[in-house]
């Protein structure tokens, strides 16, 4: 077993859910339902949509009251990665508190991207054959131009980042109820199993502390390792 060293948390916890690419899967589906996006790419902080301009929605986050924390540890045994995950609420909470549990690849390069092409800086793409990691042929997309920004250069290869690929193990969009009505200073934990798929790059696990009202989750906290 091989121990998986926690990281600080991030300021800012960010998940990429793909909808007709090669890069949709059950998960990204499932986890859509509880977001509302009306165009491609939208933004959501948290579960408020926010367009191509996050910025009202960010700072409306950040003045939200802290309600609980969260955070995990992870660990690779058997090829599956156990998660040990921690909650706790400063002070006491009213409602359904959910703990939902997610792979994350860290990056996607579009290898034989013909299927994922989306809408990219003007189109302005180019096959080129590469070597990949293991040394074999691989056809990878490149930026033909630089945008004007310099945010993208050319010959820059075209990935895909935070990608969303799947739940662990018996969990669903939002997770599992942890607490109902929460005392102060009390605190949980709950382990989850993740069974990476064969397909899957290098990954990170996000775990999100939900609020549930009436059929409708909200993002409490989050942490990704």
């Amino acid at each position: 077993e091989t121990l998986i060293k926690e990281s600080a948390n991030s300021r800012v916890v960010s998940i990429s859910l793909h909808k007709g690419d090669a890069l949709t899967n059950p998960a990204s589906e499932a986890l859509r339902t509880i977001f509302t996006a009306t165009a491609q790419p939208n933004f959501h902080v948290g579960t408020q949509g926010a367009g191509t301009a996050p910025n009202a929605a960010i700072q409306t986050a950040l003045a939200k009251s802290f309600v609980g924390n969260i955070g995990h540890q992870v660990r690779k045994v058997n090829g599956k990665v156990e998660v040990n995950v921690q909650v706790e609420f400063p002070q006491q909470a009213s409602g359904e508190f959910y703990v939902g549990v997610y792979a994350v690849q860290k990056e996607v390069e579009s290898a034989n991207s013909k299927s994922l092409l989306q809408n990219d800086y003007n189109n302005f793409l180019e096959d080129k054959n590469a070597t990949n990691a293991a040394g074999g042929a691989d056809k990878l997309t490149f930026w033909k131009k630089s945008a004007a920004d310099g945010l993208i250069a050319a010959g820059a290869p075209y990935v895909h980042a935070h990608v969303l690929s799947g739940f662990a193990d018996g969990y669903t969009s939002a997770g599992k109820l942890i607490a109902t009505n929460p005392a102060s200073g009390e605190k949980f934990n709950q382990m989850a199993t993740i069974t990476p798929l064969s397909s899957w790059g290098p990954l990170e696990v996000v775990t999100i502390l939900w609020k549930k009202t009436g059929s409708t989750f909200e993002v409490v906290n989050t942490y990704k390792h």
